[in-house]
């Protein structure tokens, strides 16, 4: 009886880490606009996903995003994107 216990304890613990390391990993690839967004959505994810298991922290560092040209097509030579190369 404990061996089954045991064996069905580490299923549920492997269980938790898999949907975990795949919520972290969602978490990190998401962009947000603002400090403030990230900080909120760290606060949902936090009481989401409770473990009484397993510790995670996450450090929020801001990152310049370079917008994406909206025509398509050769940049002209005065494009600012380019730098007018």
């Amino acid at each position: 009886m404990n061996e089954q216990k045991d064996q069905t304890f580490q299923r549920n613990l492997e269980k938790e880490r898999i949907t975990l390391e795949k919520a972290m990993k969602k978490f990190e690839n998401t962009v947000y606009h603002c400090e403030a967004d990230a900080q909120e959505a760290w606060g949902t994810f936090q009481k989401a996903y409770t473990s009484h298991y397993f510790r995670y922290s996450f450090h929020i560092l801001p990152e310049k995003q370079i917008e994406k040209r909206t025509n398509r097509g050769r940049p002209k030579k005065e494009d600012p994107w380019t730098g007018g190369l």
